[in-house]
C-alpha cells in the first residue's frame, strides 16, 4: 500500500523532547501518527536506530490505516489499528510476547471490547496495549 499524497516525518532527538513538542503526551510515547494531516513524529536517540526504523513503520501503518480504512462507528478499534502497526514494524517482539504471556498466565488481560480506547497513561499498562479506562466503554 501507499499513501495518496506525501506523509512528513520529524524526528527528534530523544523521546523527552519528542513529548516537549506535544501536548498531553504520555511519558512512554516514542511516536506517533496523525493520518488527517499525514504527520508523523518520533523521538530516536542516535543509539537506538533500529528501533526508530521499526517505530516509523509502525506509526507510518497508521498513516496508511487511517487513509485506507472505513468504519461506520468513525474510527478503527484500538486493538485492530495496533495489531496491523505492529504487524506493519515487523510482528511482536520476544520481550513484548513475554509480557503478554504473563499478564495471560495470571489472567490479568484485558477485555477485547476494553481494547477499543486510548492508552493508558501508565507506561506498564500502555506496553501490554492495555488502554486508559473510559466511561463509555463496558467492559
Amino acid at each position: 500500500m501507499t499513501a495518496d499524497s506525501p506523509v512528513d516525518i520529524y524526528i527528534y532527538a530523544d523521546s523527552t523532547d519528542l513529548q516537549d513538542a506535544i501536548l498531553f503526551a504520555s511519558t512512554w510515547v516514542g511516536g506517533q501518527a496523525f493520518p488527517e494531516i499525514n504527520i508523523v513524529i518520533i523521538g530516536i536517540p542516535t543509539d537506538q536506530l533500529d528501533w526508530g526504523k521499526s517505530t516509523e513503520a509502525h506509526e507510518l501503518t497508521h498513516v496508511l490505516i487511517g487513509h485506507l480504512t472505513f468504519s461506520c462507528l468513525g474510527f478503527i478499534p484500538t486493538w485492530l489499528n495496533e495489531g496491523l502497526a505492529m504487524y506493519g514494524e515487523g510482528g511482536v517482539q520476544a520481550a513484548e510476547q513475554a509480557q503478554f504471556d504473563q499478564a495471560k498466565t495470571v489472567n490479568q488481560l484485558p477485555s477485547l471490547r476494553s481494547l477499543t480506547g486510548e492508552f493508558s497513561a501508565e507506561a506498564s499498562r500502555a506496553t501490554l496495549r492495555i488502554p486508559r479506562p473510559t466511561a463509555w466503554l463496558i467492559s
